[in-house]
């Protein structure tokens, strides 16, 4: 930069003294014709002798005073006229030396100038060089990362275009990335998925936000579920430009998913199956107490008609008994039926109060077998949420009948066991169960719902860790928590649903 000043500078200089030193050249030169102009007009304008003999004296004595003068005036004109001959020689020395020494500099700051320049051009192409190959490398190192990952990575523009795919993209829909770029998905995919492409495009547009949508695209063994990111491009004045995605097969974990479920449900009904067998004799005694009713009821009516006496005002309260116990029997057949029946999973609009009380009548004749009240405390509002019910009231079962148990074994804070539902102001719903037991270490209120632990003799430590798997799967939280003066308290939460949702 310094050096560019210098030439410049030392240029201007030079193209000054080019212009001055014509203009100092001609004047110059005037002044030596108007001197040797002189002199001649003043030696070809006197006559005589005098000026052929300029040195002889007797001529010049002879000569008028008129013509010494003249003479005196010519030799003043050949003298000026000298000097200034010699004056302006030098003068135009001066200034043609000086010009020569002006480009001569001029040169010299040009040369080194070039070389600088030279200099500098390698320096700056050697830096254009070094960076060519650094973003050749991360150009090489990005495309390495596109072609090597699991996932579908492509650019589309504003109307939908392919600006990039990478390899993933072409060996999963067989289109290479000279076929796919500048075309769209409709080019590419069926209309109606290609619908469903362009109109999550258009969101992330619209919101200039990233996104993420679940996708479906055609695959050579059916259809296949993406979990797909998509987020919009900027260039440097905040303006979406394209729109990159990022897909994800997640069919293999939607398979692995679907078949955990399916084995969840096995090992759960094989529980519930368990837990049956555990309450065979609390059933036996709850379906007896009908079947003996109806037997004694059928008896009465059976003695009165063969004696002949009975009346239907005295039958008719008989068969009325009849027909309620024969009910009561098939209700309890009919809920423990619909407990232990093996099915797939369904969600469906659940009320907890009316699925505590269903679950707490299966176990009523175990509660008071073991002398154990079963008291409900049911919130108000009738909470309700979005829950396989045999599901849930396996859970609510299986707390009841640990409270029970517990109690059985140690009982130090009366003989409730409390079973109560609630719903929180931010629409979290809860049921717990609380015991008058002797209460859990604090180990083993953190482990309690770990596959295996268990405190029975004969227990197989699924029950708990199944009823965790269940509520966690509906987006709840399992807890417990001792209590100081005796008793523990085992609830859960789940997300509740509006009343509006649930009507």
């Amino acid at each position: 930069m310094v050096r560019s000043v210098a030439v410049e500078t030392s240029a201007r200089h030079s193209r000054r003294l080019l212009l001055l030193t014509p203009v100092a050249t001609v004047a110059v030169s005037a002044l030596v014709g108007w001197g040797l102009w002189s002199a001649y007009d003043a030696a070809t304008g006197v006559k005589g002798g005098a000026l052929a003999r300029p040195h002889d004296p007797a001529a010049t004595a002879a000569l008028d005073p008129r013509a010494t003068g003249e003479l005196g005036r010519i030799q003043g004109s050949v003298r000026l006229a000298v000097a200034a001959t010699a004056a302006g020689f030098l003068a135009l020395l001066i200034a043609w030396s000086a010009l020569a020494v002006a480009l001569l500099r001029w040169l010299k700051e040009a040369r080194r100038a070039e070389e600088e320049t030279r200099r500098h051009t390698s320096d700056l192409q050697t830096r254009i060089d070094t960076r060519t190959r650094e973003l050749r490398a991360t150009e090489e190192r990005a495309q390495a990362i596109l072609d090597n990952t699991t996932s579908v990575i492509y650019v589309k523009d504003l109307d939908g275009r392919y600006l990039l795919i990478n390899r993933r993209f072409e060996s999963l829909f067989g289109v290479s990335k000279a076929g796919a770029i500048g075309r769209t998905d409709y080019d590419l995919f069926p209309h109606h998925m290609a619908d469903v492409f362009r109109a999550n495009d258009r969101q992330v547009i619209a919101n200039a936000c990233p996104l993420e949508f679940d996708e479906v695209a055609p695959h050579e063994d059916g259809l296949h579920t993406y979990i797909s990111v998509k987020f919009p491009l900027t260039d440097e004045l905040g303006r979406t430009y394209a729109t990159c995605g990022i897909s994800t097969d997640i069919t293999a974990r939607q398979h692995a998913e679907e078949a955990a479920r399916r084995r969840q449900a096995e090992l759960a009904h094989v529980l519930r199956l368990t837990t049956v067998n555990e309450m065979a004799t609390t059933l036996a005694h709850d379906i007896s107490q009908p079947l003996t009713a109806i037997v004694n009821y059928s008896t009465g009516c059976l003695t009165s008609l063969e004696s002949g006496s009975g009346t239907t005002a005295e039958v008719l309260p008989a068969v009325l008994g009849i027909k309620e116990q024969a009910m009561h029997a098939r209700a309890v057949i009919a809920r423990l039926r619909e407990f232990v029946r093996k099915r797939e999973p369904c969600r469906e609009v659940v009320n907890l109060n009316a699925l505590v009380e269903d679950a707490t009548r299966l176990a009523e004749g175990e509660a008071q077998a073991r002398r154990v009240v079963l008291r409900r405390t049911l919130a108000a509002t009738r909470p309700s949420v979005q829950a396989d019910p045999v599901q849930l009231e396996q859970v609510i079962l299986n707390l009841v009948y640990n409270g029970i148990e517990a109690m059985t074994e140690h009982r130090v804070n009366g003989d409730d066991l409390v079973i109560s539902t609630a719903q929180g102001a931010d629409g979290v719903v809860e049921v717990t169960v609380r015991d008058g037991g002797k209460g859990l270490s604090p180990t083993l209120a953190q482990e309690m719902f770990d596959p295996f632990v268990t405190t029975k003799a004969h227990g197989l430590g699924m029950g708990l860790a199944i009823s965790r798997s269940i509520v966690e799967a509906h987006g709840g939280r399992i807890w417990a928590t001792s209590h100081a003066e005796g008793g523990t308290t085992v609830g859960f939460t789940l997300p509740g649903i509006c009343s509006k949702e649930a009507a």
